[in-house]
């Protein structure tokens, strides 16, 4: 009606035979008020002046455009937001203080994130083949990909000794491997360290093992297996091939006493840890090996 100055005629909506009419309004004395602005609308149209229907038709326009041009920023700024590698050669999505306390919440990987990751890799390391590396990059694989890791990972590290920087943080970030100007491979974590630098995290895209420094080990590294009659999960330590078998028990036993003091034990439940098998004996359990009441 704006742009071609015509009236839309009323909309009657038919009477039905059967239906009781209202009854008859009666108009209220006019009361006089100061003049107010004209804007025009489809039941005044044709008494508005065409100033104003100009007028309202740029507002219109200009208030629809400012709208979409909102829309498409704030899209462009989720799905293609810039990523930048920091010094440990991590791209950190989400970051909490965690105050010492496990984060219960928002922490979860997305596809927004795996995909910048891609985009990253492409963009600074085009030489790298992820398929040859065995990596998916469609969106219906990486969504599976992500929602088995957010609800069911695999590989779990408890470890001693971890990032400074990132003590008293709870994170979702992606790691890249990089040797030298190379590519070797990424993977993603939620990793929940406190401020004595003890921590754990769960992995996603790249097994690490076991690692031991002069004669001690500073993590381990766990894998989830289930139970085929009952459907239940259990947890086995992944050790390196150069850790001697017959050093393991010593190793292990001297980690976990020094993990008991720390904060990621104080946030880890003590029945999960007795339940993991050590893989140094059949069947032998963490329990087995330290008595954790002395």
């Amino acid at each position: 009606a704006a742009l071609f100055d015509t009236t839309p005629a009323a909309y009657q909506q038919p009477i039905q035979q059967d239906q009781p009419q209202s009854p008859a309004q009666t108009t209220p004395a006019p009361v006089y008020t100061e003049p107010s602005p004209v804007y025009a609308t489809p039941e005044n149209a044709a008494e508005v002046p065409l100033s104003a229907k100009k007028n309202t038709l740029r507002n219109v326009f200009i208030a629809a455009g400012a709208l979409i041009a909102a829309g498409v920023c704030v899209y462009f700024a989720a799905v293609y937001r810039p990523v930048t590698l920091n010094e440990y050669d991590q791209i950190i999505f989400t970051q909490k203080n965690n105050k010492d306390k496990l984060v219960t919440g928002n922490l979860a990987l997305t596809l927004r994130d795996v995909k910048a990751v891609q985009k990253f890799i492409r963009e600074k390391f085009p030489a790298f083949d992820f398929e040859e590396k065995g990596y998916v990059t469609d969106d219906y694989r990486n969504e599976l990909l992500i929602k088995e890791f957010n609800t069911n990972p695999e590989v779990l590290s408890i470890y001693m000794g971890g990032i400074a920087g990132m003590a008293g943080k709870s994170q979702v970030y992606a790691g890249l491997v990089i040797f030298g100007n190379e590519l070797l491979g990424y993977f993603f974590s939620i990793d929940q360290e406190f401020s004595d630098t003890s921590g754990f995290e769960y992995y996603s895209g790249l097994y690490l093992k076991t690692s031991q420094y002069d004669g001690k080990i500073t993590y381990i590294k766990l894998r989830k297996f289930l139970y085929t009659d009952i459907n239940e999960p259990y947890w086995v330590i992944i050790w390196d091939d150069d850790v001697p078998v017959k050093s393991r028990r010593a190793l292990l036993k001297d980690f976990l006493n020094s993990l008991r003091y720390t904060k990621v034990f104080k946030n880890f439940a003590m029945d999960f840890l007795k339940d993991v098998y050590t893989g140094i004996e059949k069947n032998q359990t963490i329990e087995d090996i330290v008595d954790w009441y002395n």
